[in-house]
């Protein structure tokens, strides 16, 4: 099953750019600052907090909600680089012992009662190094899961990274690869070594946290159970890899298994024709939904239906033996695709079992198929 598509895995309107929830994240992390930061965190949530301000699809809210936290920060780093200053009674600048009388013990209580400087670490010679990566089930900017993940409640797989920063503020393009429970890489595209890549700005403090572009579908799981690889690459070097434990509800376990043993696409005048054939094992009267999603092959954005959602045919089918194998049509009208006159191209598409969960049993390795929108 190499190069799955995923179910339309990366979506670029809604995975890889999500600039409304990235306004959310950069106050989500400036929450976490605000409660026990450094100066270098508040610094760096102040310029999160600023770039997010020009983020096209913020809210009027998450505007407002900025606007307050800033000067919040501002005044964090003032208090802690006055802090790292500061002089209590009874220090060496307060206290000042008779002449010719300063004692062993007076010479103890300066020491003690002079604070520890809250100073950042020197940067000088520092490389990026990422601490860890924490995963999180999210929709539209909330999250909605964390671990344990099960299979039937994923929607969009986030990555917060945990690093400390560079000597000095750094932007990266940064590639990430998500493999399968079978070890395969999910891509874009056939000719793509990732999954996909983006640009991130590391700031030069210890301890800052950022996201990564989700991956997944807001309307149902595109993930199927088993263990997944999560790897970040940055100029050719893998940085940070974790591995992802997505799990089957008990309640929600599929007895046997299931697979699409062929499926090909033939394009007719006005529709696309599919010959499928699928084999399960050892699920006597259980429904299963074979389901093909499409995208357009270029651009790798899910195609829409003319009725609106994203396009897809599907078929049930009852399977009432321990073995069975089924071979069926499905048909495609062109016409469904909300596609403009005259538009030609070729269109990516993928096959997938699912049960009467919502769990998505198996799927194809991507297919394709050309036609010219009449």
């Amino acid at each position: 099953m190499k190069k799955i598509l995923f179910a339309i895995l990366i979506l670029v309107t809604s995975v890889v750019s999500v600039s409304a929830s990235d306004a959310a994240r950069a106050l989500r992390s400036s929450s976490r600052i605000l409660e026990n930061g450094t100066i270098g965190q508040h610094q760096a949530a102040v310029k999160k907090l600023t770039a997010a301000l020009a983020l096209p699809d913020i809210t009027v809210q998450e505007k407002e909600e900025i606007g307050r936290r800033i000067p919040m920060h501002n005044d964090r780093i003032a208090r802690l680089k006055s802090s790292s200053n500061a002089r209590v009674p009874g220090n060496e600048s307060s206290y000042v012992p008779p002449k010719n009388r300063t004692s062993k013990k007076a010479k103890e209580q300066v020491k003690i009662a002079t604070p520890e400087p809250v100073v950042e670490p020197p940067r000088r010679n520092a490389t990026l190094k990422i601490k860890d990566l924490i995963f999180t089930n999210e929709l539209r900017g909330d999250i909605i899961g964390t671990p344990p993940f099960y299979a039937s409640d994923m929607r969009y797989l986030y990555a917060q990274v945990l690093y400390d920063g560079p000597s000095e503020e750094t932007e990266k393009r940064v590639y990430v690869k998500l493999y399968d429970p079978r070890g395969n890489l999910k891509r874009f595209n056939d000719s793509d070594d990732f999954t996909f890549t983006q640009r991130m700005t590391f700031y030069p403090y210890d301890g800052i946290d950022d996201y990564l572009a989700g991956t997944g579908n807001s309307q149902r799981s595109v993930f199927t159970p088993g263990t997944y690889r999560y790897e970040v690459w940055i100029d050719g070097e893998c940085v940070a890899g974790k591995e992802i434990e997505i799990l089957l509800k008990a309640d929600q376990r599929t007895v046997g298994t299931a697979e699409i043993k062929s499926l090909t696409a033939t394009p007719k005048n006005y529709s696309v024709g599919f010959d499928v054939t699928i084999a399960a094992q050892n699920m006597p009267e259980t429904r299963l939904t074979t389901r093909i999603s499409f995208t357009d092959t270029v651009t790798g954005k899910p195609l829409q239906m003319t009725g609106g959602g994203e396009a897809y045919v599907e078929r049930e089918e009852n399977i009432l033996y321990d073995e069975a194998i089924l071979s069926f049509s499905m048909n495609m009208p062109y016409s469904r695709f909300a596609l403009p006159k005259g538009w030609s191209g070729s269109v990516t598409y993928v096959g997938e079992i699912i049960d009467s969960e919502g769990n998505i049993l198996t799927a194809t390795e991507p297919g394709t198929f050309n036609f010219t929108q009449n």
